[in-house]
C-alpha cells in the first residue's frame, strides 16, 4: 500500500485479498527469507546496543545500579537514537532487498487487477541471493546501502520508543501501592506495546519514504533522492491539496502497522526484560 500507485488498493482487506487471489497464501510471504534469517542478528544489535549506550550514558551521569537514581528519560531517547543508527547498518541491505522481493510481486497485483489469473508476469528477482546479485552487478556493493540514510532517518524514531517506554515504565512504577497497581510483567508488556505505537506514530512517514525509494526500479529509478520520495507523496494530490490531506497520504497502510506493533513488540521487549533479569544484567533503571 506504501509503494503502489495511490488508489490501487481500496484498503488493507482489499490488498490482502488481491495478494492471496493472484499469489496463495505463500504472496503473504515473498521476501520472507532473508528476514528471516537477519532478524535475529539486527534485534540483537538493536536491543544489545541500547543496553550499552544506556550504561555508557548511566556512568557519565552517575545514575543506574548502586546509585539509587534512574536514567532520565532523556538518556533513553539518546541510547534509543545510537540503537537506531547502529541497527541501520544490518537493516538497511536486508529491507532493500526485501522491498524490491515483495513489490515485484506487489506490481503484478496491481497490473493485473483482482479477476486475472494470469500467472506469466515477468518476474525480475528469483529471490534473496539473485537480487543482492543484480544490484550488485549494476552499481557495486555500496548500492546495497543506498538507502541508509532514509533509513537513519526512520530507526531515528527508536528514540521515541525507548523514551516513551521509560516513560510508561515510570508511570506504571508510581501505581505501587494503588488500586491500579500492576505486576511487572503486565506493565512491560504495556509499556512496550503502547512505546511501540509512538514509535510508528512518528516514524511512518520517514518508512513510505524509506519504502519507495527500496522498491524503486533498479533499471529506471523514480526516487534517486530522498527528496524526489518525499515529494512524489507530497504532492500526489497537486499543487492545491490541503495540508492535512498531504499529511494522510503519508500514513497510507497505518492501520495494519498499528495493529501488528502492539502485540509483536510487547511480546519481544517482555522476553528481552525477562532475558536481562535472568541474566543479571547491569540495570540502568531502579525498580
Amino acid at each position: 500500500m506504501q509503494c503502489s500507485p495511490y488508489g490501487t488498493f481500496r484498503g488493507p482487506l482489499d490488498c490482502l485479498l488481491r495478494v492471496l487471489r493472484n499469489e496463495g497464501l505463500f504472496g503473504l510471504y515473498k521476501g520472507a527469507a532473508l528476514p528471516l534469517l537477519s532478524w535475529s542478528a539486527s534485534d540483537a544489535l538493536l536491543m544489545g546496543s541500547l543496553h550499552q549506550y544506556r550504561i555508557a550514558l548511566s556512568r557519565a551521569t552517575e545514575t543506574g545500579e548502586g546509585t539509587g537514581k534512574r536514567l532520565p528519560t532523556w538518556g533513553h531517547a539518546l541510547a534509543g537514537l545510537g540503537a537506531g543508527s547502529t541497527n541501520s547498518i544490518i537493516t538497511a541491505p536486508v529491507e532493500l532487498i526485501k522491498a524490491k522481493l515483495q513489490m515485484q510481486q506487489a506490481s503484478r497485483v496491481s497490473l493485473l487487477g483482482s479477476s486475472s489469473s494470469d500467472k506469466s508476469a515477468t518476474v525480475e528477482f528469483s529471490g534473496p541471493r539473485d537480487c543482492a546479485r543484480q544490484i550488485v552487478a549494476k552499481d557495486g556493493v555500496r548500492a546495497l546501502w543506498r538507502v541508509l540514510p532514509a533509513t537513519l532517518l526512520f530507526r531515528a524514531n527508536f528514540a521515541v520508543m525507548f523514551s516513551s517506554y521509560d516513560a510508561l515504565q515510570s508511570y506504571f512504577a508510581s501505581l505501587r501501592g494503588t488500586s491500579w497497581e500492576l505486576s511487572s510483567g503486565a506493565a512491560t508488556f504495556l509499556s512496550g506495546g503502547l512505546a511501540a505505537e509512538a514509535f510508528w506514530l512518528t516514524a511512518f512517514p520517514f518508512d513510505v519514504v524509506k519504502n519507495r525509494m527500496m522498491a524503486d526500479s533498479l533499471h529506471s529509478p523514480k526516487y534517486p533522492t530522498m527528496k524526489s520520495a518525499f515529494l512524489s507523496v507530497w504532492d500526489h494530490h497537486g499543487k492545491d491539496a490541503s495540508l492535512a490531506r498531504r499529511i494522510r497520504t503519508y500514513y497510507t497502510g497505518f492501520t495494519p502497522c498499528l495493529l501488528r506493533a502492539f502485540p509483536t513488540n510487547a511480546l519481544a521487549l517482555l522476553a528481552f526484560e525477562a532475558t536481562m533479569k535472568l541474566m543479571g544484567a547491569e540495570k540502568t533503571t531502579t525498580q
